[in-house]
């Protein structure tokens, strides 16, 4: 499927108080799809905006002019009451969630990279807590910049770790993406989420009136087994 591009907003956050005055302004960046508004910022951003914060825009040589929820968001916005630390932060479509998906799907079905996994749990003794420190590791320099490239996002390491899941909100209200990470998950190894991700397609498969899921032999196994190698 085609998906949209992202188009880059550099995000400078007001100092007010008398302490911050010799620092060096925070600067960030938030991708969104072109046309998005101040309230998809808004959105994007979530709780590290204050709701009282304001979204503005130089007006003269001095002043600045807070935008309005409903209009457009320019390429270059300064905030007020910000306490984020993330550099970047993103909001997949749709079309985009089924991308990213498809690029670590395609990732993790390589041969080289169960092996890896396998190995992993292997290595650990099949502890999931320590398995679980091995896949992010896996993730933040393996499968993850695969990602990063694709949709230029500009960040790697543990910062991959926060902004990739983060973009990824609109999974949860659609069964189809809802199925493809669950088939990411379980490449993963990832029993807690697999489980989980288990039980809530079968929550929407009941909203939308539909019968429970008919899951196949092996994944109810990897599930209900003690072993991470099922």
């Amino acid at each position: 499927r085609e998906h949209e591009p992202l188009i880059t907003v550099e995000v400078a956050v007001q100092l007010t108080d008398a302490k911050k005055f010799f620092k060096v302004p925070r600067t960030f960046r938030v991708m969104v799809c072109p046309g998005a508004t101040v309230a998809t910022f808004r959105e994007v951003v979530g709780q590290d905006l204050a709701p009282s914060g304001r979204v503005m825009v130089p007006r003269g040589k001095e002043a600045m002019m807070a935008l309005q929820d409903s209009e457009e968001l320019p390429d270059k916005v300064t905030v007020t009451e910000f306490k984020g630390k993330r550099q970047v932060y993103v909001k997949f479509t749709m079309a985009q969630c089924y991308k990213v998906l498809s690029l670590l799907r395609g990732h993790l079905e390589k041969a080289e990279s169960q092996k890896a996994l396998h190995e992993a749990a292997i290595e650990v003794a099949e502890d999931e807590m320590e398995y679980r420190l091995r896949l992010s590791q896996f993730l933040m320099t393996e499968a993850y910049p695969v990602v990063c490239r694709h949709f230029g996002l500009g960040c790697d390491g543990v910062e991959s770790l926060r902004v990739i899941p983060a973009g990824m909100y609109l999974v949860d209200q659609h069964l189809e993406l809802l199925e493809l990470q669950l088939e990411v998950e379980t490449l993963m190894k990832n029993r807690g989420t697999v489980n989980f991700l288990m039980g809530k397609i079968n929550e929407l498969r009941h909203k939308f009136g539909l019968p429970p899921a008919d899951y196949p032999p092996h994944l109810l196994n990897f599930v209900y087994s003690q072993s991470l190698l099922s």
